[in-house]
């Protein structure tokens, strides 16, 4: 099973001078990798707290529901 989220958008469009200073490029750096370390922690919790992670508990719940159906996920 695969899990995604998509956390903020980081505008960069019209910063290129910026960016182009070490620090300041190192800063949006930190700030990105913050953001994408911040998405995987969700995840991952979210995944441990899945009741239909595991292939089993998939394959059982689209055998009651039809393998069209999506299988629940969880909230944002």
């Amino acid at each position: 099973m695969f899990y995604y989220f998509f956390g903020k958008q980081f505008e960069t469009e019209g910063r290129k001078r910026e960016l182009r200073c070490r620090k300041k490029a190192h800063e949006v750096y930190l700030e990105v990798k913050s953001e994408i370390e911040r998405c995987l922690a969700y995840l991952k919790e979210k995944r441990e707290n899945d009741p239909y992670r595991s292939f089993l508990t998939g394959v059982t719940y689209h055998a009651s529901h039809g393998f069209e159906t999506e299988i629940p996920t969880f909230e944002l």
